[in-house]
Protein backbone atom coordinates (compact mmCIF):
# COMPACT_ATOMS: atom_id res chain seq x y z
CA UNK A 1 0.00 0.00 0.00
CA UNK A 2 1.39 3.07 -0.51
CA UNK A 3 2.56 6.15 1.97
CA UNK A 4 -0.20 8.71 0.53
CA UNK A 5 -3.44 6.14 0.64
CA UNK A 6 -2.35 5.24 3.99
CA UNK A 7 -2.02 8.67 5.17
CA UNK A 8 -5.57 9.30 3.51
CA UNK A 9 -7.21 5.87 5.25
CA UNK A 10 -5.73 7.20 8.79
CA UNK A 11 -7.13 10.86 8.21
CA UNK A 12 -10.70 9.44 6.89
CA UNK A 13 -10.45 6.89 9.86
CA UNK A 14 -9.56 10.25 12.13
CA UNK A 15 -12.80 12.62 10.91
CA UNK A 16 -15.21 10.05 11.84
CA UNK A 17 -17.21 11.44 14.42
CA UNK A 18 -17.21 9.31 18.38
CA UNK A 19 -14.61 7.49 17.38
CA UNK A 20 -16.72 4.92 14.73
CA UNK A 21 -14.63 3.86 11.98
CA UNK A 22 -17.63 2.70 9.91
CA UNK A 23 -20.35 5.08 11.26
CA UNK A 24 -21.54 8.42 13.15
CA UNK A 25 -25.19 8.80 14.61
CA UNK A 26 -26.68 11.99 16.14
CA UNK A 27 -30.16 12.20 17.59
CA UNK A 28 -31.95 14.50 14.88
CA UNK A 29 -31.14 13.21 11.30
CA UNK A 30 -32.61 13.91 7.78
CA UNK A 31 -30.68 12.59 6.00
CA UNK A 32 -28.05 9.64 5.63
CA UNK A 33 -24.72 10.24 3.66
CA UNK A 34 -23.52 6.95 2.28
CA UNK A 35 -20.22 6.41 1.18
CA UNK A 36 -20.24 3.75 -1.28
CA UNK A 37 -17.32 1.36 -1.67
CA UNK A 38 -16.75 2.58 -5.27
CA UNK A 39 -16.26 5.73 -4.40
CA UNK A 40 -19.72 7.81 -4.97
CA UNK A 41 -21.13 9.68 -1.87
CA UNK A 42 -25.10 9.48 -1.57
CA UNK A 43 -27.37 11.63 0.49
CA UNK A 44 -30.25 9.93 1.28
CA UNK A 45 -33.22 11.48 3.10
CA UNK A 46 -34.54 9.67 5.63
CA UNK A 47 -38.43 10.58 4.80
CA UNK A 48 -37.50 8.12 1.54
CA UNK A 49 -36.42 5.00 3.60
CA UNK A 50 -39.17 2.42 3.25
CA UNK A 51 -37.90 -0.36 5.22
CA UNK A 52 -34.56 -2.62 6.13
CA UNK A 53 -33.49 -6.48 6.98
CA UNK A 54 -30.40 -8.19 8.43
CA UNK A 55 -28.96 -11.33 6.72
CA UNK A 56 -26.26 -13.91 8.14
CA UNK A 57 -24.95 -16.65 5.66
CA UNK A 58 -22.72 -18.42 6.91
CA UNK A 59 -19.31 -15.95 7.21
CA UNK A 60 -21.29 -12.95 5.42
CA UNK A 61 -23.55 -10.64 7.12
CA UNK A 62 -25.61 -8.19 5.41
CA UNK A 63 -28.08 -5.29 5.56
CA UNK A 64 -30.32 -4.30 3.08
CA UNK A 65 -31.84 -0.60 3.45
CA UNK A 66 -34.79 0.33 0.96
CA UNK A 67 -35.09 3.36 -0.17
CA UNK A 68 -37.26 5.40 -2.46
CA UNK A 69 -35.42 4.53 -5.49
CA UNK A 70 -32.38 2.50 -3.99
CA UNK A 71 -31.54 -0.44 -2.66
CA UNK A 72 -28.09 -0.08 0.08
CA UNK A 73 -26.43 -3.42 0.43
CA UNK A 74 -24.13 -3.33 3.55
CA UNK A 75 -21.68 -5.88 4.36
CA UNK A 76 -19.56 -6.42 7.17
CA UNK A 77 -19.94 -7.66 11.33
CA UNK A 78 -22.25 -7.08 14.06
CA UNK A 79 -24.27 -4.91 11.56
CA UNK A 80 -27.53 -5.53 13.50
CA UNK A 81 -26.16 -3.26 16.06
CA UNK A 82 -27.05 -0.19 13.86
CA UNK A 83 -30.34 -1.44 13.67
CA UNK A 84 -31.65 0.57 16.48
CA UNK A 85 -30.07 4.08 15.10
CA UNK A 86 -31.81 3.19 11.13
CA UNK A 87 -35.05 2.36 13.52
CA UNK A 88 -34.75 5.69 15.02
CA UNK A 89 -33.49 7.59 12.35
CA UNK A 90 -30.50 8.53 14.07
CA UNK A 91 -27.60 6.62 11.92
CA UNK A 92 -26.05 10.14 10.40
CA UNK A 93 -22.91 8.84 7.80
CA UNK A 94 -22.13 5.26 6.63
CA UNK A 95 -18.99 4.16 5.20
CA UNK A 96 -16.77 0.71 5.01
CA UNK A 97 -13.50 0.65 5.87
CA UNK A 98 -10.35 -1.11 5.55
CA UNK A 99 -9.87 -4.26 6.75
CA UNK A 100 -7.15 -3.55 8.87
CA UNK A 101 -8.97 -1.46 11.59
CA UNK A 102 -11.67 -4.54 11.99
CA UNK A 103 -9.97 -5.96 14.93
CA UNK A 104 -10.22 -1.87 16.81
CA UNK A 105 -14.19 -2.09 16.55
CA UNK A 106 -14.42 -4.59 19.17
CA UNK A 107 -18.16 -5.43 19.18
CA UNK A 108 -19.51 -2.36 16.63
CA UNK A 109 -20.73 -2.41 13.40
CA UNK A 110 -18.00 -2.92 11.05
CA UNK A 111 -18.90 -2.39 7.76
CA UNK A 112 -16.46 -3.61 4.62
CA UNK A 113 -18.83 -3.28 1.45
CA UNK A 114 -21.48 -1.00 0.25
CA UNK A 115 -23.18 -0.93 -2.62
CA UNK A 116 -25.79 1.35 -3.76
CA UNK A 117 -28.47 -0.13 -6.37
CA UNK A 118 -31.17 1.80 -8.47
CA UNK A 119 -34.40 0.60 -7.50
CA UNK A 120 -36.47 -1.33 -10.83
CA UNK A 121 -39.31 1.24 -11.48
CA UNK A 122 -42.81 -0.24 -12.25
CA UNK A 123 -43.42 -0.34 -15.99
CA UNK A 124 -45.21 2.82 -17.32
CA UNK A 125 -47.21 0.74 -20.09
CA UNK A 126 -49.36 -0.53 -17.93
CA UNK A 127 -52.66 1.25 -17.48
CA UNK A 128 -55.98 1.44 -18.23
CA UNK A 129 -56.53 1.04 -22.12
CA UNK A 130 -53.26 -1.43 -22.46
Amino acid sequence: MSTLKETLDQRRIGETEAGHVCHSTNAAVSTLLLEASNGESWLLPWQHFLDGRHQTMEKIERLVLTFATQEILIEGRNLETLADEIAHLRLKRLRPAPAKYQKSSGADAFVTKIEVRSRAKPDADIGPGN
